[in-house]
């Protein structure tokens, strides 16, 4: 976790995937600038464990409304995807509810240069450690493995590696 500009705690993992936050500097990824975050997100409860608290994510999907935090999405091995445009240097975070991760399970790669998110197996003492406030995502994910194939992507786009950041 990291401190924001109003004196509270953000996971890094949250601060990557909720659209409106940014890091005001990318090389310490802190502070956490979290005020552009609309009440809107502030409001949404997780579909997944029903709690009303921080800043849910939404599927990706048009017309989905689900919501879930971040951390949710990575235990219940959400379809959570990093999109790199064949036209551009953007590079763009896409998440899916339950229902439309199954749609994306048989996806092939278009246009864009897709990175998925893997999930690792969770052992019954990490998924009761989901309900301790200090629950990271990392423990869900296989960063090394994410890390190799967004650098491996980066370099056949030629895109400096120094503007991805992973943090363990």
């Amino acid at each position: 976790m990291k401190p924001t500009t109003n004196s509270k705690w953000c996971h890094v993992s949250c601060a990557f995937w909720v659209p409106e936050v940014k890091f005001l500097e990318t090389q310490f990824l802190e502070p956490i600038e979290t005020k552009d975050i609309p009440n809107w997100r502030w409001g949404l409860m997780c579909s997944l464990c029903n709690v009303k608290k921080g800043t849910p994510i939404l599927c990706d999907t048009r017309n989905c409304r689900a919501a879930y935090h971040v951390t949710c999405a990575f235990k219940h091995k959400l379809k959570m995807k990093l999109v790199i445009s064949d036209a551009s240097t953007n590079v763009l975070l896409k998440s899916y509810c339950p229902k439309h991760s199954l749609d994306h399970l048989h996806t092939n790669l278009n246009s864009a240069k897709e990175v998925d998110f893997i999930s690792r197996s969770v052992s019954d003492e990490e998924k009761l450690s989901h309900t301790n406030p200090q629950y990271e995502f990392w423990k869900y994910v296989e960063i090394s493995k994410i890390y190799q194939e967004v650098s491996c992507l980066f370099h056949i786009l030629k895109i400096p590696i120094i503007t991805v950041f992973f943090i363990v």
